[in-house]
C-alpha cells in the first residue's frame, strides 16, 4: 500500500507507524547519522526489537567481537530509542504511572493490515524488552560499566511488562475447553480481556487475517517464546496453550478452507495446531520450551505441512494461499528445525532434543555437522543398533565458550527405558532414563555416549 515515498500511507518518513515521539536511533530507519530516514520497515513495528535480536544471535553464534565492536554504537542507539519511547506515557499523562500499560511502548501497529487498531502489542513488548535485555549482555562482553547500566533498564523494563501481563490474565475471564475444565488465557494487547475474535469482532480487524489473528499469530506468544518473560511450566502458560489448542487452533475457520469435511473430533490431532501465519505462530516453540516433544513434533510438522508449496519445496505466507517463496516462513520452519537438533538454554546445551522416534530406527543414524551455537560449533553422530539393545552417539563438544552442560536425549523408537551408560568406554551415572536424557559435565573434546536398552 505505497504511500508518501513509496510508503504505507499512514506512515510518518521519520520513525515507524505509531504514536512515537521519534525515531532517532531506530533500526528501522537507516539512512542518516542518527539513523533518521530511509524508512526501511517502519510499518511493522517489531521490527526494532526484532531486529536487535537478530543481531545479538548474530554475535553468539559467531563469536566475532571484531564484528561487535563496531556494530555496538548502532545497535546501542536502537535500544535507547526504545528505552526513551517506553517513558512517553508516563511523563506526558496525568496519573501515567498508574496506567495499566505503564512503562509499555506507546501504542503503535505491528502490521499493514492492523492499520485500524493503534495498540500496544505484548508481541512487540516482548522483542522490544529483548532486545535491551540482549544489548545489555552483548555491551558486557565489551562495555562492563555500560553493560550494568543496560542491566538495569532492562529489568525495570522487565517488571513493568509482567505487571501489565499479570493484570491482563488476571482481568481475563477463565475459558472453557473440550473437556469441560477451564484455563487461564493471555490477551494480545493491555486493555483486551479474552478473545480478541469476541469483544473485539471481526469488522474491528480489517483485510485478511481476521480477529483470531491476534490471538494466534501476532499474540502474546512472544513473551514466552522467545522473550522467556513467562516460564513455559507457568501454570497460566500451559493454560493458554491449552486454551490455544483446544479451542482457537480447533475452531480456525481457515480448517474447513483445506480439509473437506473437517471435524474437530476427527481432525484434531493430524490437521489442526495452526492458524494462518505459521513463521509467526510459537506455539511449537512454547511446547519445546516446556520439552513437550510429542506436541512440538505435531505442531511443527503440521505447520510446515499446511505451508509448504509441493514441487518447489517452497513456503507460502500464509497457510491458506499469500505470496510463495516467503523467507521469513521458510526461515521459522529452518529455526524450529534446528531447535529439534540443537538448542541453547542458558548455559545449557540441547542436543537432538526432540527427534522423531523413527529416526532411530535399526541401523538409522542423525548426523549433525559444524552446527554454530552460542558456545561455538558442535559435531554430532547418533547410530542406532536398537536389535542389539544400544544407541551409541559420538559428540564433538564446542569449545569457545564451553557451555556449564551438554543434553544429549536419545529416544528409543519403542520408548524403551535406559538401562546402563558409558561415556568414553566408562560407567555414566548422569543420566535421566524417564526423560531419555544424558548429562554431560566436566568434559571435553569428543566423547563416545553408549547407551544400553
Amino acid at each position: 500500500m505505497p504511500g508518501q515515498g513509496g510508503h504505507h500511507p499512514l506512515s510518518r518518513p521519520d520513525r515507524p507507524l505509531g504514536h512515537f515521539s521519534d525515531g532517532r536511533g531506530c533500526l528501522t530507519l537507516a539512512q542518516g547519522p542518527e539513523g533518521v530516514g530511509g524508512h526501511m520497515d517502519g510499518v511493522h513495528c517489531m521490527g526494532p526489537g526484532a531486529i536487535m535480536f537478530s543481531l545479538a544471535e548474530h554475535y553468539w553464534l559467531t563469536g566475532d567481537k571484531a564484528w561487535l565492536q563496531a556494530a555496538a554504537p548502532r545497535m546501542k542507539a536502537n535500544v535507547e530509542w526504545m528505552l526513551r519511547q517506553r517513558q512517553l506515557l508516563s511523563d506526558i499523562l496525568p496519573g501515567g504511572q498508574r496506567l495499566w500499560s505503564k512503562g509499555l511502548q506507546p501504542a503503535h501497529v505491528v502490521t499493514p493490515d492492523s492499520m485500524c487498531m493503534h495498540m500496544q502489542f505484548y508481541e512487540s513488548e516482548a522483542y522490544y524488552w529483548l532486545g535491551v535485555k540482549r544489548m545489555a549482555e552483548l555491551l558486557a562482553e565489551i562495555d562492563p560499566d555500560a553493560g550494568a547500566r543496560l542491566e538495569a533498564e532492562a529489568e525495570a523494563y522487565r517488571k513493568d511488562l509482567l505487571a501489565a501481563t499479570g493484570r491482563s490474565i488476571a482481568l481475563t475471564p477463565v475459558l472453557p475447553v473440550r473437556d469441560g475444565t477451564y484455563h487461564s488465557f493471555i490477551p494480545f494487547a493491555p486493555y483486551v480481556r479474552g478473545f480478541a475474535s469476541g469483544a473485539w469482532g471481526w469488522r474491528r480487524c480489517q483485510g485478511h487475517v481476521g480477529a483470531i489473528y491476534w490471538d494466534t499469530v501476532q499474540s502474546a506468544d512472544a513473551l514466552i517464546s522467545p522473550a522467556g518473560l513467562l516460564p513455559s511450566e507457568d501454570p497460566r502458560v500451559q493454560g493458554h496453550l491449552d486454551v490455544l489448542e483446544d479451542r482457537l487452533l480447533l475452531e480456525n475457520p481457515k480448517l474447513w478452507d483445506r480439509t473437506a469435511g473437517y471435524d474437530p473430533e476427527k481432525h484434531w490431532f493430524s490437521h489442526a495446531s495452526w492458524q494462518y501465519q505459521c513463521g509467526l505462530e510459537r506455539h511449537a516453540n512454547i511446547h519445546l520450551a516446556a520439552d513437550d516433544v510429542p506436541c512440538f513434533l505435531r505442531s511443527w510438522l503440521n505447520q510446515y505441512a499446511v505451508d509448504i508449496v509441493p514441487g518447489e519445496y517452497t513456503f507460502r505466507e500464509h497457510t491458506t494461499g499469500g505470496p510463495p517463496d516467503k523467507l521469513f516462513e521458510e526461515a521459522a520452519f529452518l529455526e524450529r528445525f534446528r531447535m529439534m537438533l540443537v538448542m541453547e538454554d542458558g548455559d545449557a546445551l540441547w542436543l537432538a532434543r526432540a527427534t522423531p522416534r523413527a529416526w532411530l530406527t535399526q541401523g538409522q543414524r542423525i548426523a549433525v555437522l559444524n552446527a554454530p551455537t552460542h558456545f561455538g560449533p558442535v559435531d554430532y553422530e547418533i547410530v542406532s543398533d536398537v536389535d542389539q539393545g544400544s544407541i551409541t552417539a559420538t559428540v564433538k563438544l564446542p569449545s569457545r565458550r564451553p557451555p556449564g552442560e551438554v543434553l544429549l536425549r536419545l529416544r528409543h523408537p519403542t520408548a524403551a527405558p535406559m538401562r546402563s551408560v558409558m561415556v568414553d568406554g566408562k560407567p555414566w551415572h548422569d543420566f535421566h532414563a524417564a526423560q531419555e536424557l544424558v548429562r554431560l559435565t566436566r568434559v571435553q573434546g569428543s566423547v563416545r555416549v553408549r547407551v544400553r536398552y
